[in-house]
């Protein structure tokens, strides 16, 4: 991308920032007022003084967008604060945000999806044996492997923005950092705002250890992670069954007679070759998810066919 594209990308995301501001203090102008009550509506009831619990807060006939790592985009870098802004400013509906945490030498929590910064920085080396100056140098590159100006974001710069951001969160931790996570979630008084995923019955067992009341979701595959985790849970208030996005109906139909939400990943990066799917298949997975979350790399396309039933 050019020099002067990239100039007006990044001059549009702040320009985005300044609107979606002003949005939530007065009802936009260039919004159809019954998309701003509407809007307005959820956001009482997402964000209002009587916080509940996450996975309370979804309701039966909706299903809540979430956008994997921020949401993949072609001239923004992944799991960076630039791209997070703008699928939030851009998005029709609210949105939850999928990113991942790993620790550095110093033991400083970054916002990095792979275990080296190869592939999304101009650096090299794993970042768990990385010093905080030399992980603050470097600069992420975009998906097409360009480089561009913005920084690895530490977990607690992302949490500083998130507080004031409408916004939920899911927190996928790649290593073996959950009770440093959930301590810094719990100090910017985030936990009623995030879900976090796990993959191992053990993974899921220490989080609710740790954190009773945050929202926690659990890989279910099979009859006996099925059975694991029906084994596991009491109550099903902060739980989540991450489930495959080509289960069967009847599994589907058993796992959600229990009462248990669900949420899965439309994949399109490593499923469909990085493509944007159909309108119809966006609404046939946001129909099979209603009352859960989708998973998606394209956030505000599938954020448009959810407004536009």
């Amino acid at each position: 991308m050019a020099s002067s594209n990239r100039s007006s990308l990044y001059f549009q995301l702040i320009s985005s920032d300044l609107i979606q501001e002003a949005s939530f203090g007065m009802l936009p102008f260039f919004m159809p007022m019954r998309k701003a009550i509407s809007l307005l509506t959820l956001l009482g009831v997402m964000f209002g003084a009587t916080a509940q619990p996450l996975i309370k807060r979804l309701k039966p006939s909706a299903t809540l967008i979430a956008a994997h790592r921020g949401g993949l985009n072609d001239s923004l870098p992944e799991n960076s604060m630039v791209n997070f802004k703008n699928t939030v400013a851009r998005s029709r509906q609210l949105v939850m945000l999928e990113f991942d945490l790993r620790k550095s030498k110093n033991g400083t929590l970054y916002i990095l999806h792979d275990a080296t910064v190869d592939r999304t920085t101009n650096g090299t080396g794993e970042i768990s044996t990385l010093p905080d100056d030399y992980i603050t140098s470097l600069r992420l590159k975009d998906l097409k492997g360009r480089q561009t100006m913005e920084r690895v974001p530490t977990f607690s710069e992302f949490l500083s923005w998130a507080k004031s951001a409408q916004v939920l969160l899911m927190l996928d931790v790649k290593a073996d950092v959950w009770a440093e996570a959930l301590a810094m979630v719990q100090r910017f008084d985030m936990t009623d705002r995030c879900l976090v995923l796990t993959f191992k019955p053990t993974d899921t067992r220490r989080v609710r250890a740790i954190s009773p009341s945050i929202a926690i979701s659990c890989l279910v595959s099979s009859a006996n992670e099925w059975n694991s985790l029906k084994s596991q849970f009491s109550s099903w208030e902060p739980v989540m069954a991450y489930v495959s996005d080509n289960a069967i109906p009847a599994f589907l139909m058993q796992v959600s007679a229990a009462g248990i939400r669900m949420l899965t990943d439309v994949s399109e990066h490593t499923k469909h070759g990085g493509k944007v799917l159909s309108r119809h298949e966006y609404k046939e997975a946001l129909g099979r998810m209603a009352g859960g979350i989708l998973v998606t790399d394209y956030p505000i396309e599938v954020s448009i066919v959810a407004d536009n039933p």
